[in-house]
């Protein structure tokens, strides 16, 4: 596991230290599609592969749910989990193959697989999981929290997300995913006709390509956020 110097722990304590008020959000935007969000009353953590170091994962103040899209290296880390866990006790959601190299590592109680075009409840947030289109399995998410619906795309191309809504939605633009693109990223928008997109898993010039197809769009607003730096934005 990477131990990462000061200025990202310093990052992951500084997003602890925000206020939030009813209309916001806070976000730390990390490499890949790993992210922690922060409401008035959650915390969650998706993606975060081997992102976060021992020392971040000492600022984590608190934790209320930690979510896999799916296995691959820039996703999913078993040891960054497990220490994460050790930290914080939060539930874990995570795609199948993720929740098999889980299980027996993680307790039952706290370790859960939700079935595809399925909501279930953990810790008072509703997760809605959803079929994506990449090299292998991929689940993508809607998690109502705090009254906010989030999305997250994971490394995913195109999928139909008709018949769901966000007011958040994280899309991914592009590299490294072999599947991901802007074009595929302004559908998901599309569907899912957010307040706010916030661009991820993609090169800088991938994620001005969006905010170019998104002009078509007034209505969203898009904030392409600099990796390691705590923001808080409204909703």
């Amino acid at each position: 596991m990477p131990l990462f110097g000061g200025g990202k722990r310093e990052a992951v304590k500084e997003l602890f230290e925000l206020e939030i008020a009813k209309d916001e959000i806070a976000v730390l935007l990390m490499d890949y599609s790993g992210l922690i969000l922060r409401t008035p009353s959650r915390c969650l953590a998706i993606d975060v592969a081997d992102l976060l170091g021992r020392g971040e994962i000492a600022e984590l103040k608190c934790l209320d749910l930690l979510v896999y899209t799916h296995g691959h290296y820039d996703h999913f880390e078993v040891n960054t989990t497990l220490e994460i866990f050790e930290k914080t006790n939060c539930p874990v959601v995570a795609e199948s193959s993720v929740y098999r190299n889980l299980k027996g590592r993680i307790p039952d109680d706290k370790l859960f697989e939700p079935k595809i075009n399925a909501t279930i409840e953990v810790n008072g947030m509703e997760v809605s999981s959803i079929p994506g289109v990449h090299v292998g399995p991929i689940t993508l998410y809607v998690i109502d929290v705090d009254g906010l619906k989030v999305f997250h795309g994971g490394d995913s191309g195109y999928a139909s997300l008709s018949g769901y809504s966000a007011d958040v939605a994280f899309v991914p633009t592009g590299e490294p995913s072999p599947t991901a693109s802007p074009r595929n990223a302004y559908k998901m928008v599309l569907d899912l006709k957010p307040k706010l997109v916030i661009p991820m898993h993609g090169s800088q010039s991938q994620h001005e390509a969006l905010k170019k197809y998104l002009e078509e769009l007034p209505e969203v607003k898009i904030e392409i956020l600099e990796k390691y730096k705590p923001v808080k934005l409204k909703v």
